[in-house]
């Protein structure tokens, strides 16, 4: 932590005069910092994610009401799906959503702590992880509390190399699980 928060306070203090960081990334640091003072260039998008969620209060507006979908937020469907979510389902649908996700994380790490092959264990417990990185970062990104990364919110955003490869993940649990369940029934048999 005291690295990152170092880096940051390198980039606060001498912006693109640094030799590792680009205009473009500087400008996603400006917009993580105060979305509201470059709100026409870099803070676009966050500044019309808070609008969004916002104007989707506790319920919503409806599905397929939103406003901010029609050309105010670039590309809703990639990054910035969960505020389309918060604007078109409210509080309660984006709660009903992350709630799910969080359900198959677990069920996921379950899998893990039930498995006896120790590759199927780990394979579970980083295919977890990652769902859960991937989607604490887009979160994260959404809401302001990191800057924006591109990264896409599992199963929920359009991006078909996302896609491909968490249903692939999905897929390896499955397999995983199964086999549990088929060395289960072996060993009940033998006794």
């Amino acid at each position: 932590i005291t690295v990152i928060l170092g880096v940051v306070e390198l980039v606060q203090i001498f912006g693109t005069k640094l030799p590792f960081l680009q205009p473009y990334q500087y400008d996603r640091f400006l917009a993580f910092w105060d979305p509201f003072e470059v709100s026409q260039s870099a803070g676009l998008q966050l500044v019309n994610s808070y609008y969004a969620l916002s104007r989707g209060g506790l319920f919503g507006v409806g599905i397929g009401q939103s406003v901010q979908k029609t050309g105010y937020l670039p590309e809703p469907y990639t990054d910035f799906i969960i505020s389309i979510l918060g604007e078109e389902l409210g509080l309660i649908g984006v709660l009903f959503v992350l709630g799910l996700f969080i359900f198959l994380v677990l069920r996921i790490y379950l899998v893990a702590i039930r498995t006896k092959d120790p590759f199927g264990s780990l394979l579970c417990i980083g295919i977890a992880t990652m769902f859960l990185i991937q989607g604490s970062i887009n979160l994260g990104g959404v809401l302001g509390l990191l800057p924006i990364t591109g990264v896409t919110f599992p199963f929920i955003s359009y991006g078909g190399s996302s896609t491909l490869v968490l249903t692939i993940s999905i897929g390896l649990i499955l397999n995983v699980s199964a086999l549990n369940k088929m060395r289960g029934q072996n060993e009940k048999n033998v006794k």
